[in-house]
C-alpha cells in the first residue's frame, strides 16, 4: 500500500500543473500591470497600442476584478491587432464552446 502514495502524488502533481496551464499562466496576475501604471497604458491605449490594451485588459481581468472593463479592454485589443489579445478571445471563445456540453 505505500508503494502507491508516491504515485497518486504524482498523479495529483500532473493533474495540477495540466490545470495551471490550461488556466493560461502567461496571463497570470503575475504578468498584470500595477495599479500606478494605468493612466499611462489607458493613455497609450486610447492611442491606437495595442500592447497597452492588452495590458489593461489584464489589470482589470486579473488585479481589479472589473470583468466589463476586462472585456472592453480584450475587445480593444483584438481591433489593435494585438495577437495575444485574439489568442485569448479564441481560448475563452473555445472555453465557452467546450464548457456548454
Amino acid at each position: 500500500m505505500t508503494g502507491s502514495v508516491p504515485a497518486c502524488l504524482l498523479i495529483a502533481a500532473a493533474f495540477a500543473a495540466c490545470l495551471l496551464l490550461a488556466a493560461g499562466c502567461a496571463s497570470s496576475p503575475a504578468n498584470a500591470p500595477a495599479q500606478r501604471d494605468i493612466p499611462r497604458l489607458t493613455s497609450r491605449a486610447e492611442r491606437g497600442d495595442g500592447a497597452a490594451a492588452y495590458a489593461l485588459y489584464q489589470y482589470y481581468e486579473y488585479t481589479a476584478h472589473d470583468v466589463p472593463a476586462a472585456a472592453r479592454w480584450l475587445r480593444r485589443a483584438c481591433e489593435m491587432g494585438e495577437p495575444r489579445a485574439r489568442e485569448r478571445q479564441d481560448w475563452q471563445a473555445e472555453y465557452r464552446t467546450q464548457s456548454s456540453f
